[in-house]
């Protein structure tokens, strides 16, 4: 009786195991995708006691590097820029939250009256010339199912999880700018359905003993 049940269980894991291959193969491979420089500047003239200004990526995108342009007013010939790729700070400004989405820019114009300030914030972004789809997934060192996106809209990126009922049992809407999922789900096979909006993009079958 053991022993026929050991067998039960090994031939249940080979198919699952089996189902899982399967599941990688027809994630998509060999995608080509190119990286592109983006930015977004503010130009002001701040007051004399300097100012504080905070702006956060709409794209969701990590900024990775801050110039700060300043110029006179009413000689625009008379200029100096300072460029951040790390947090810092000089005496006339200081930049923290590089390697984030969300900045924070300290100007400090005391004694340096009617200088214009152009802030350029600039951040790399994937450029998708594809639908969203599944690359990779797997079962994690914490028997989770693990998935890795690629070509995320900018939002409504629907991943629904059913069970073998057609019950959905997960639903998530991923951020564009961290497309990787973790997903605990108890033992067992379930369908994958990848939508924009309302359009279904992927269906495919994982699962796990």
């Amino acid at each position: 009786m053991k022993g026929g049940e050991k067998m039960k269980k090994a031939i249940i894991s080979l198919f699952v195991a089996s189902i899982f291959i399967i599941t990688l193969l027809v994630a998509p491979i060999g995608i080509n995708a190119d990286v592109v420089g983006t930015s977004d500047s503010i130009s002001f003239i701040p007051p004399l006691a300097g100012t504080t200004k905070h702006w956060t990526n709409p794209t969701g995108y990590d900024v990775n590097k801050v110039t700060i342009f300043y110029e006179r007013a009413d000689n625009p010939a008379i200029n100096f820029l300072l460029t951040y790729n790390e947090d810092g700070s000089n005496s006339a400004a200081s930049v923290s939250g590089i390697g984030t989405p969300d900045i924070k820019v300290i100007i400090d114009s005391t004694g340096i009256d009617y200088w214009r300030v152009t802030i350029t914030f600039y951040s790399n972004k994937w450029v998708r010339d594809s639908v969203m789809k599944c690359r990779h997934v797997w079962i994690n060192e914490d028997n989770n199912f693990q998935f890795v996106f690629w070509y995320p809209y900018k939002d409504k990126n629907w991943v629904r999880i059913y069970d073998m009922e057609d019950n959905m049992v997960y639903e998530v809407d991923m951020p564009v700018h961290d497309p990787n999922l973790i997903v605990g789900l108890p033992d067992g096979m379930y369908t994958v359905k990848t939508y924009h909006d309302q359009e279904l993009l992927q269906e495919f079958v994982i699962g796990k003993p």
